[in-house]
């Protein structure tokens, strides 16, 4: 399994990070879904998600490993239980002279037979049906460390892109591609992201019909990995905590 850090940066999952503020009206957090960033938890190489479900797994396999080899094991004794029945009765009959005591002898042969069999296939169904409920508890069990596990590879993938310069970048795009009809958008953000954020600004005002002007202003007082964007109506921040916020909220439904 594999995971692009191209993706991680993508704007369909950086958006979960935006809370928008407009002076003029009641805050308002925009929620997105967030259906890309569960593909990219299900597909991330680090395997300790997939070891619950390897766990769960291997019971469903290790109670159909019990159930064939038990089914082998009657058909086995059923075959030996036919074999000593017909030796008995051709022996029976042998001595007594009666097709009736050889006939007898291999109908009840059959029959014990037959019961060990159905037993054995009883038995079986039992033992792979118990282990299916066995297997939905244990990911019922699960369910919230699973959860927990997820949340943690999450925050790890995204706290270690905004260590990069350029980290922030495309997260930035999106909302500055929304407020493009401002008069003017200034961006602050902290000292690790300026130099990056300046020079993709040159090339958003080539990319982007902005009608305005656009700035970037560094501001320590904003952390690494956020930025606040200041336009007509209000600000807009964006950062990883708010998108880790909304993962939680949404994960942990």
């Amino acid at each position: 399994m594999l995971l692009s850090s191209n993706v991680i940066k993508n704007t369909k999952v950086i958006n979960q990070g935006k809370k928008e503020i407009v002076t003029d009206v009641n805050i308002e957090i925009k929620q997105q879904s967030l259906e890309e960033i569960k593909d990219i938890l299900k597909n991330n190489s680090d395997n300790s998600i997939e070891k619950f479900d390897k766990i769960a797994q291997s019971i469903i396999d290790t109670a159909r490993s019990e159930a064939d080899k038990i089914k082998v094991q009657a058909i086995s004794d059923a075959e030996t239980i036919k074999t000593e029945t017909y030796n008995k009765a051709y022996e029976e009959g042998k001595q007594s002279g009666y097709n009736d005591a050889y006939n007898e002898t291999v109908i009840k042969g059959r029959a014990e037979a037959d019961d060990i069999i159905n037993t054995a296939k009883k038995d079986s169904s039992e033992i792979v049906a118990s282990a299916k409920a066995e297997y939905e508890k244990y990911l019922l069990d699960k369910r919230v460390d699973i959860k927990k596990l997820a949340i943690s590879i999450a925050e790890h993938i995204l706290k270690r892109e905004i260590r990069e310069e350029d980290g922030i970048d495309e997260m930035i795009y999106d909302a500055v591609n929304e407020s493009k009809n401002s008069t003017l958008i200034i961006i602050k953000c902290s000292k690790l992201h300026t130099a990056s954020l300046t020079e993709a600004v040159e090339l958003w005002k080539k990319q982007i019909p902005l009608k305005g002007e656009i700035f970037v202003i560094e501001d320590n007082s904003v952390s690494d990995g956020s930025t606040i964007i200041e336009k007509d109506n209000g600000k807009i921040e964006i950062g990883i905590d708010i998108g880790l916020e909304n993962i939680k909220e949404e994960v942990m439904k």
